[in-house]
């Protein structure tokens, strides 16, 4: 016979700013409420586990091919 595992129910969280035309903060959280399960027999899935970054995007406008493109 085979295995089976428990059921479970995790949370994940997504928030994402643009702080500026050029920055966007974001931050990510997975498994917010610390659930314990496996996603497969004998690998307990990790916890809580959070993520940031910051994305910056620098403009050159002597340069016509890395201008902003419209539409």
């Amino acid at each position: 016979g085979g295995m089976n595992l428990d059921a479970y129910n995790r949370v994940d969280v997504n928030v994402r700013w643009e702080a500026a035309d050029s920055l966007v903060v974001a931050l990510a959280v997975d498994n917010l409420l610390n659930a314990h399960y496996e996603d497969a027999i004998g690998f307990p899935a990790p916890g809580i586990l959070p993520r940031l970054s910051v994305r910056y995007r620098f403009e050159c406008r002597w340069r016509p091919r890395c201008r902003r493109r419209s539409g």
